[in-house]
Order: structure tokens, then C-alpha cells, then sequence
């Protein structure tokens, strides 16, 4: 990404994963070139949290789809 910056004088922007001992690190990086020294402004933000919370909601989803599907197995109708 810096050199992309740096050669294009765009602002580049991704992620990066970071393997570490306590698990898995999300970082969203951005390289904003500043002038024609080179200088650069580099960004970083954590969103391990974030993408923690979104994979659990995608996979709380997912069961609660699978519950109301075969909820129907075990449904009864009752009379009085």
C-alpha cells in the first residue's frame, strides 16, 4: 500500500491481517501521501471487534434459520 501511494500520490487503502499469539488482529489501513517529499500519513484502525461481531451474528443467524426449519418437525396441533 505505501508503495502504491507513494507512486500513484493517491490515497491507498486496505486490510491487514495480523497473526499473533492471543489470535487473529484486523487492521483497516490507510496511506494518505502528503506533498512531493515523500512524506506519508499512515492510518490504522482495529476492527478485530467489528468483524468479530459481524461473524457472530452471521452465524447466529444461520441457526436460528436451521431452529425454524425443522421446527416444524416437532410442531403439534392440540385439541381442547
Amino acid at each position: 500500500m505505501i508503495d502504491q501511494a507513494l507512486d500513484s500520490e493517491q490515497i491507498a487503502a486496505g486490510n491487514v491481517l495480523l497473526k499473533i499469539s492471543t489470535g487473529d488482529t484486523v487492521l483497516d489501513i490507510t496511506v494518505v501521501p502528503q506533498g512531493t517529499a515523500g512524506d506519508l500519513i499512515v492510518l490504522a484502525t482495529d476492527m478485530t471487534m467489528e468483524k468479530n461481531v459481524c461473524s457472530a451474528l452471521i452465524e447466529s443467524r444461520q441457526r436460528f434459520k436451521n431452529l425454524v426449519e425443522i421446527s416444524s418437525d416437532f410442531a403439534r396441533e392440540t385439541d381442547r
